[in-house]
């Protein structure tokens, strides 16, 4: 039976955030000894973190962060579930928040970046319809490294996601009343709320 879990957004980590990405660099530090993390490096200020928690304990995290203008696709980063936790469904609902956000942002694919000795990562993302990409930098010349994509249909704006596009488009030197799509019979794009 899958727990009941809330996933909150954070624009910038949080303590609970934190403690789960150094318990991901243990982890990966474990796993590949000879090749330092360096998930950390390749944060920019847009970057949107998501916590998972059940029953009030911080389970999971992950990020979207999108990629540098012009390229309209999003990175998948800092994926993680506590070992306790693993079973239960969390990363894929972990998975599928960071997706409806970057589809909400008006992203039109997502990309990551995992590595051969994450098997159970690599089955979530092809579950999950993710595809083989060639590496991207900076892991085009990391040969334990796998890229993976998925794009996406774009799709009208859901009421609580419109602040973030507007705000998202106008980053981008576009106006929003040019972009936003209305929820049909709503007439209102709405807003979302993030954490600071």
């Amino acid at each position: 039976m899958l727990a009941a879990i809330a996933i909150r957004r954070w624009r910038a980590r949080n303590g609970a955030i934190q403690q789960l990405v150094n318990a991901l660099d243990l982890d990966l530090a474990a796993r590949y000894p000879d090749e330092p993390c360096t998930g950390g490096t390749h944060i920019n200020p847009k970057i949107r973190f998501l916590l998972a928690e059940a029953e009030g304990r911080p389970v999971g995290c992950c990020a979207v962060q999108p990629f540098p203008h012009p390229d309209s696709a999003v990175e998948l980063k800092r994926m993680y579930v506590t070992p306790d936790a693993r079973g239960h469904g969390f990363a894929t609902r972990l998975l599928a928040e960071a997706e409806r956000i970057a589809i909400a942002l008006g992203h039109t694919e997502i990309r990551l970046e995992t590595a051969v000795h994450q098997p159970e990562a690599i089955a979530l993302y092809t579950r999950a319809g993710y595809q083989p990409i060639p590496n991207y930098p900076p892991y085009h010349h990391k040969t334990l490294s796998r890229c993976y994509a998925k794009p996406f249909a774009l799709l009208p704006a859901r009421p609580e996601d419109a602040a973030e596009l507007s705000a998202f488009v106008a980053s981008q030197g576009l106006s929003p009343q040019d972009v936003l799509t209305p929820i049909p019979g709503t007439g209102s794009p709405g807003t979302l709320q993030d954490r600071p």
